[in-house]
């Protein structure tokens, strides 16, 4: 990753299941950005394939703690999804300049 890309890079944390906030957020992502799915966002992981289909992010991620809240580990291990825990999340914060919270 250049330093162009990385200085202009965002982290999107999508906090919610569904609607308006998704689709917000699927518009905004762009080459260089990470999405993130944490709180009820984990919930869209059964389906994400379909349901992220739109997200231009390079990555897109799921929050550990929030699958283990919501009983979806195993779904998220059997998907293949990156799952992302609390000590690798501030390297995310860290990594990208912004960051935007989708709710």
């Amino acid at each position: 990753m250049n330093s162009q890309r990385n200085r202009e890079s965002c982290l999107h944390l999508l906090a919610a299941a569904g609607g308006e906030a998704r689709q917000a957020c699927l518009a905004n992502c762009r080459a260089g950005d990470t999405l993130l799915l944490l709180d009820t966002g984990v919930i869209q992981l059964p389906g994400a394939e379909g349901a992220l289909a739109g997200a231009d992010a390079d990555r897109v991620c799921f929050l550990a703690a929030d699958l283990r809240a919501h009983g979806l580990e195993s779904v998220a291990a059997g998907a293949g999804f990156e799952v992302v825990d609390d000590t690798e999340f501030p390297e995310l914060l860290r990594r990208h300049p912004h960051c935007v919270t989708w709710t």
